[in-house]
């Protein structure tokens, strides 16, 4: 039978929490008083100039349903708005998969259709920042000795066709 003094001394003991993990992610940036406040951080060391004016984030429902019973629902491990109005898809992926990408572009795209009103002429899309951590090495950078990468929608000649959506891992 254990006592007060040592059920107390149990709860102070460490807790490892593997952070390349669905649950870990969640519990260090989500589930936590602190969770807004380490997200920003970890998303400013980052991308320190997307970030620079953040001062508060807004935890989104992770599941969003399609517009149609047949569409696929997208679940996301973390989605969140800054108070200056950019969402941030944040997914852990420790298993290797063939069609990643075409999963983050249809998160992004699951957003926007979200987000954008019924009669919206000027289409005023949000910026959806969709931020991968790959515990794999995908295929898609095996050029590249960079541990990080950072995708826009660009054409032929490499021109940025929109700053609204982007794309790291």
């Amino acid at each position: 039978m254990m006592t007060d003094f040592q059920n107390q001394e149990q709860e102070k003991s460490p807790v490892y929490i593997n952070p390349m993990t669905d649950f870990g992610i969640k519990r260090i940036f989500y589930m936590t008083r602190r969770g807004p406040e380490r997200l920003t951080s970890f998303l400013r060391a980052f991308l320190p100039d997307v970030m620079k004016d953040v001062v508060n984030i807004t935890y989104k429902p992770t599941e969003l349903l399609g517009e149609a019973e047949s569409e696929k629902k997208v679940l996301f491990d973390i989605y969140c708005v800054t108070d200056n109005g950019k969402h941030f898809v944040v997914e852990m992926q420790r298993a290797k998969q063939s069609f990643f990408t075409d999963r983050i572009i249809t998160y992004d795209s699951r957003v926007v259709s979200s987000e954008v009103e019924r009669g919206d002429t000027e289409y005023r899309i949000p910026t959806v920042i969709c931020f991968s951590i790959l515990d794999y090495n995908s295929d898609m950078f095996a050029h590249s000795e960079k541990a990080f990468h950072v995708g826009k929608v660009r054409d032929e000649e490499q021109m940025i066709i929109s700053e609204k959506k982007s794309f790291v891992s």
